[in-house]
């Protein structure tokens, strides 16, 4: 019995705690979390090739009084008929493109650029089926101080000089070629330097070689240039002369050197015979508000490779068989071309110019006098007027003036509609 009044009393005195006496501590909370190192940022993508679309598009009309050589894009009157025409295929598009060094090459700015356009021959005589031809494809590499560039790759020649006539009649042919003015593009190696780079007086210097340019295949199916074994050399050097950081006048000299090996097959004793190319050019370009004169002149033997009207060699052929040969000998040419650019008002361009090819007469092969030319000429002129920033259109006229050396001279009128739109 008392054990059970002792249980009660324990129960009492517990009922009568408050509830709060009762109740277990909690636990402590969990320490809270260390707060970890921020992650680290991801690497930047190294630089990616970034690519730059652009192009002409370019629309002709021609209307010519007296034969060409050409309908479109002549170079010289001949006895054939008067034509008239439209073509597109002087349009271009080219795909300039930076690409990345990989932080090597001394911080080198790597340049690309790619550019064809339709001037390659018909498929047919459809005349809205032109070929793609590749203009230019090449790589460069320019220092950082932006003074020393290597080029690799097919572009202009350094012969002759870097001015184009102002034309949109002649685009994809130069203005005046085959009257004084020489173009060439081929696969190089070219390093260009530069003194004075911004200042008032600069000089800058540029050597190349080429791939050889003759073009006349022996009956071994290889070209003269290439049996040669060494490829053609360029060089120009010319004086710039800067105002506000633009350049108004710049006059430049450069020269060429190639070689060809021809194989006399005509001869009881077939041999080769060596021929050495030379050439020397002058050319300058002044630039003054409303105003620019450009032009240059040149001579120098076996220059076929550079749109010259003179033959490349004067061939002695085989009396039993025509396609033998007995001897041959370098053909010596020169000529010069200039053209004057007023800019009236900003959005007008009137053009005037002058070209003139003269093969030396006593070098030239006998046997073909009715097509062989003595003396070309061109007298050319316009206006280009700007519709917009970016589309041009004009309106030339061109005198072709043709001497050939049977003693004919002829001459035929050429005037040009054209159309310009960059992209």
């Amino acid at each position: 019995m008392r054990r059970i009044r002792l249980a009660l009393a324990v129960l009492a005195a517990l009922a009568a705690l408050p509830p709060a006496a009762l109740a277990q501590t909690p636990p402590a909370p969990p320490a809270a979390p260390r707060a970890s190192a921020p992650a680290p940022a991801p690497a930047a993508k190294p630089p990616g090739v970034t690519v730059d679309l652009s192009g002409w598009l370019i629309a002709n009309a021609y209307w010519s009084d007296g034969g060409l050589n050409a309908s479109d894009l002549p170079q010289w009157a001949t006895p054939a008929h008067s034509t008239a025409g439209m073509t597109v295929r002087q349009s271009r598009v080219r795909a300039a493109a930076g690409l990345p060094v990989d932080g090597l090459l001394g911080g080198a700015v790597l340049k690309g650029l790619v550019e064809a356009d339709f001037m390659g021959t018909y498929v047919n005589s459809d005349a809205s089926m032109p070929q793609v031809r590749l203009r230019h494809a090449y790589l460069t590499a320019a220092c950082a101080k932006g003074n020393l560039t290597l080029l690799v790759g097919q572009t202009w020649s350094l012969f002759g000089g870097p001015w184009f006539a102002a034309s949109l009649g002649h685009v994809a042919l130069p203005r005046f070629a085959g009257a004084g003015y020489l173009y060439r593009r081929a696969p190089q190696v070219r390093l260009t330097a530069e003194a004075g780079r911004g200042a008032d007086l600069g000089v800058t210097v540029a050597v190349a070689a080429l791939a050889s340019s003759g073009d006349k295949a022996t009956s071994q199916n290889q070209l003269v240039g290439e049996r040669a074994g060494v490829p053609d050399a360029e060089g120009r050097m010319a004086l710039v002369l800067r105002r506000g950081g633009k350049a108004w006048l710049e006059v430049g000299a450069s020269g060429r050197f190639g070689q060809q090996l021809w194989k006399l097959d005509g001869l009881s004793t077939p041999r080769e015979e060596r021929l050495t190319g030379w050439g020397a050019a002058a050319d300058g370009r002044l630039e003054v508000p409303h105003l620019v004169v450009q032009g240059g002149t040149f001579m120098g033997e076996v220059l076929g490779g550079y749109g010259s009207v003179a033959p490349v060699v004067r061939q002695t052929k085989n009396a039993t068989d025509p396609a033998r040969l007995d001897a041959i000998s370098p053909v010596r040419t020169g000529g010069f071309w200039a053209q004057a650019v007023v800019t009236p008002v900003p959005v007008l361009q009137l053009l005037g110019g002058y070209g003139i090819e003269e093969p030396r007469t006593s070098d030239l092969p006998a046997g073909s006098e009715a097509t062989t030319i003595e003396r070309n000429q061109q007298v050319s002129g316009g206006a280009i007027l700007a519709l917009t920033s970016r589309w041009k259109v004009s309106l030339e006229g061109t005198l072709y003036t043709t001497e050939t050396l049977d003693g004919a001279r002829r001459e035929s009128t050429q005037v040009e509609v054209g159309s310009l739109y960059a992209f």
